[in-house]
């Protein structure tokens, strides 16, 4: 199944948008992610699975935008298998094509320690993907100044902070995340706070 979580505009409250989670049972049971993606990796059905949920995200992107959310977007997690495919511009843009959506109807999100890994390389894949009109995002971004600093050229247009900037003791300053935001945004940057369970977090992030 695939189990879609609400993103909100903090400055209207409004519903802009979903990420996209795929969950999988065995005899009633959920399989942990961690296994299954272990798992489906060993067995090359990484790219696949990942088609099928883009292609679920596309067809439900464009429903919500027809049923009164014109702007709203899904977010899709890809792995690193699928990022280092040579073919994924293409294969990407073809399933969006298929289901006769528009290209920016989904966000491709991008790990943010895979992108430091491999900033060149994808980089190159971001820009061509911009080109064409689909958006990404740098995911897990944990308020690292020195990151942030190497943001200010990068091709994804959208970045979602790690849920530990919210959480236990390495929660951060209700001013620096503003600060860190104020950066992002003067760089073109839209900025997604992830991990917000409850009211107090949501204020706290206002």
């Amino acid at each position: 199944d695939i189990h879609y979580q609400p993103t909100i505009d903090g400055h209207d409250n409004s519903l802009t948008g979903a990420e996209a989670f795929l969950h999988v049972y065995e005899n009633g049971e959920e399989i942990a992610p961690t296994e299954f993606l272990s798992l489906a990796e060993y067995l090359g059905f990484t790219i696949p699975i990942g088609e099928y949920v883009i292609k679920s995200a596309v067809k439900k992107s464009m429903e919500m935008r027809r049923s009164g959310h014109p702007r709203f977007t899904i977010t899709v997690n890809i792995s690193g298998r699928e990022l280092m495919q040579d073919d994924l511009v293409e294969r990407i843009t073809g399933i969006i094509d298929e289901c006769g959506a528009e290209h920016g109807c989904i966000i491709l999100s991008i790990a943010s320690k895979l992108y430091t890994k491999n900033m060149r390389a994808i980089e190159q894949k971001c820009a061509q993907l911009r080109s064409l009109g689909v958006l990404t995002e740098l995911d897990g971004f944990s308020g690292d100044y020195e990151l942030v600093l190497q943001l200010e050229n990068c091709c994804a247009q959208h970045i979602t902070t790690a849920p530990v900037m919210l959480q236990g003791s390495t929660r951060h300053s209700s001013q620096y995340i503003r600060f860190i935001v104020d950066i992002l945004n003067s760089y073109g940057k839209r900025v997604c706070i992830a991990g917000i369970e409850n009211k107090e977090q949501y204020d706290f992030c206002r």
